[in-house]
């Protein structure tokens, strides 16, 4: 029953979106319906649970190889961007990077560091270690121009979160 229902909103075997989902719930306010609901939100769930065991068995090898140093910094630094690039969790996205970037910065590669941290604030706008990096490594290779757009922008995510947080 559970395959029959993710057949009519999913392709077998690929994700069922959540979009899909809520269609054809809204559509049907029955009890058929939800049960029907309640089938297909078990099989997104266990297609996620399968998804990141998946990822999980591919990630560790690399993880262990990254911590014991057995490979080269580049390709260490490599494989941690792909893995925060295939995270689904801004979280581990971010924690990647920040792994990527204790790599890079032992390469001195200050323009991929930019990059990264970057990244970083594309994901979380608010992140202060990423903003303190960047402001240090602009010092450093004298970039003073793009000192003073971090900082106004700096200033501008403050002043929203201010007035966020006085008008909630």
């Amino acid at each position: 029953v559970a395959g029959e229902a993710a057949e009519r909103i999913g392709r077998p075997g690929r994700g069922v979106g959540r979009g899909a989902l809520l269609e054809q719930f809204d559509e049907r306010h029955d009890a058929v319906g939800f049960a029907d609901g309640v089938l297909i939100l078990r099989v997104v769930v266990r297609q996620v649970a399968q998804r990141r065991r998946r990822v999980r068995r591919r990630v560790d090898p690399v993880v262990q190889s990254l911590h014991s140093h057995q490979l080269p910094h580049d390709e260490s630094r490599r494989a941690l961007t792909w893995l925060a690039e295939e995270s689904d969790e801004d979280a581990q996205r971010i924690d990647w990077l920040f792994q990527s970037s204790n790599i890079m910065r032992n390469l001195d590669a200050h323009d991929q560091l930019i990059e990264t941290y970057r990244n970083i604030l594309e994901i979380d706008q608010y992140n202060l270690t990423a903003y303190r990096e960047l402001e240090h490594l602009f010092k450093i290779t004298e970039e003073w121009g793009a000192l003073v757009e971090l900082l106004q922008e700096r200033i501008e995510r403050v002043s929203e979160l201010s007035t966020e947080t006085s008008s909630g």
